[in-house]
């Protein structure tokens, strides 16, 4: 990408790329996201109404193309190898809206529509997938659908009046070539439905927002709408008043409930705040080019890749602040049951591109403060406590971990104790080089070590056969020691190879255990 060149986004605002980009076609899409990151960021997350051809589309570019398209035809081919395939490439839809079945090359059974709607990636759709068929098929997957899918698959003939071929060509050409703007009318107007349907009780009894499988939780609970209740913050313009801000907006959004439109429900415990456009203030906090500053709390479900990892992140955006989701339980209004999460990535649960609704509890949430769950601890506000947390969830142990207070806890790999406090250390530019000889040299690890040879033990341990991060925390240790400087990208790299897996196996063992069931 050509970096020196004007950057064609900030020709027109974002509203206008989602009305451009859609009726472009997939080489054009792709060559005008090529055109700079801000571009290609952006136009990764605009839906594209032009359908995606299994068996004939070339798989070029496919990563980005995969991520934003709504509407699949696949024809069908009787393997096992075929199923196994089509499985794994319909779960990297992340949008995905309509599929199209074409079984003119096989003889269908209820057994091969059967294994086809397997294929379907059914857990991170609460909308209903629509799925198209021949007329003649119908019956096939409508026994089918009833035995496995259920109520989540909208089941439509492609051909609804065989004896009419303008009709049938009709239909097919609609499936295959969507026209941006009925399709944008179809799409508002089942909007504007669903929104009363979901919504339309809430003003006279908030207590109608709370899930059915929240009851016992929420039994002494009244929400409002957010809006009404965080009107009154004003903009933050300097660190005391984002201080107070964070404290303020974020507190509420604990134990706060996003509801969709078609049903979804997200029950916050846990949110973290990020500073956008003030890099003084806060220099943690990302660029994010895809929504502005609202001054209505929005609530996102966002899409997010790095390498060949895909996952999605709730966020809301309020003011110049991104609030973070890390901790939340949640589920569909018509479910009895319910996911539990920790971390950032919420994996597939929730459905992109439905139009959310944040309440608030009426009253405020007792919180605990901790810092953020950052990968780089060595910028200036690595320190901030603008991790705010459920004090009753905490309390149980549904909480995620940590990393600058691991070493505080019981039953932690003393050079992991050792990793946490050098972190901690170096958040608060402090040091307690007596508190670190003693974890240092009384581990079991370390036990050989000679405290009064240390330039000796400093090369032992690069010739050790200590994990990579073990032995990164062990060398920083004893350069601190030594009052030698260390360098920043020690620290990243000890905290990726020694203190995220801790953490995530921390976040894994609560949710494992339920924590998240008050008691």
């Amino acid at each position: 990408m050509d970096t020196n060149s004007k950057q064609p986004y900030s020709i027109f605002p974002p509203d206008i790329w989602e009305v451009i980009v859609p009726n472009l076609n997939r080489k054009d899409t792709y060559t005008l996201a090529s055109t700079s990151k801000s571009m290609w960021e952006h136009i990764r997350h605009i839906p594209l109404d032009s359908t995606w051809d299994v068996e004939t589309t070339q798989l070029v570019n496919a990563s980005f193309m995969l991520a934003n398209t709504r509407h699949v035809h696949v024809l069908i081919n009787d393997t096992f190898e075929y199923y196994s395939n089509l499985r794994q490439y319909l779960g990297r839809f992340y949008q995905l809206e309509s599929v199209a079945f074409s079984c003119e090359k096989i003889t269908l059974r209820a057994g091969i529509a059967k294994r086809l709607l397997q294929c379907l990636p059914m857990k991170r759709q609460y909308h209903k997938l629509v799925v198209y068929v021949q007329q003649g098929d119908r019956s096939y997957f409508k026994e089918a659908i009833s035995h496995s899918c259920k109520n989540r698959v909208n089941l439509r003939s492609i051909d609804e009046d065989e004896d009419n071929e303008e009709v049938e060509e009709e239909a097919r050409r609609r499936m295959r070539t969507p026209s941006p703007v009925r399709e944008d009318v179809a799409e508002l107007r089942g909007k504007i439905q669903d929104i009363k349907s979901t919504f339309g009780a809430i003003g006279t009894h908030s207590k109608s927002i709370i899930p059915t499988a929240l009851k016992n939780i929420l039994q002494k609970h009244e929400f409002a709408d957010a809006e009404e209740i965080l009107n009154i913050a004003e903009t933050p313009k300097s660190k005391a008043e984002a201080d107070a801000f964070v404290a303020l907006v974020g507190g509420r959004f604990v134990e706060s409930i996003a509801m969709s439109s078609n049903g979804s429900w997200a029950f916050i415990t846990q949110v973290e705040a990020y500073l956008r456009g003030r890099k003084e203030i806060d220099d943690c906090a990302n660029n994010t080019i895809t929504i502005e500053h609202p001054s209505k709390p929005k609530f996102v479900v966002e899409h997010k890749r790095e390498y060949q990892n895909q996952w999605l992140e709730a966020k809301i955006y309020f003011k110049n602040f991104e609030f973070l989701v890390t901790a939340c339980l949640c589920g569909n209004y018509n479910d009895h049951d319910f996911d539990a999460f920790l971390g950032a990535s919420l994996g597939n649960r929730l459905a992109l591109n439905d139009y959310w609704r944040v309440c608030v509890p009426l009253a405020s949430t007792p919180v605990v403060r901790q810092s953020r769950l950052l990968r780089n601890f060595t910028k200036r506000a690595s320190g901030f406590d603008w991790h705010l947390k459920s004090q009753r969830f905490y309390d149980n142990g549904f909480s995620t971990a940590c990393a600058l207070s691991l070493h505080a806890l019981d039953g932690i790999d003393s050079i992991v104790a050792i990793g946490s406090l050098l972190l901690n250390w170096k958040v608060s530019n402090q040091e307690d080089k007596q508190k670190l000889k003693s974890i240092l040299f009384n581990g079991k690890e370390l036990s050989n070590m000679d405290e009064n040879a240390i330039s000796g033990s400093v090369e032992r341990v690069r010739g050790s056969t200590l994990a990579k991060g073990k032995k990164l925390a062990v060398e920083i240790a004893l350069l601190i020691l030594k009052n030698e400087v260390i360098k920043d990208t020690d620290y990243v790299e000890m905290f990726k190879a020694l203190i995220s897996s801790r953490l995530k196996t921390l976040n894994s063992q609560a949710i494992r255990q339920k924590r998240y069931l008050l008691p």
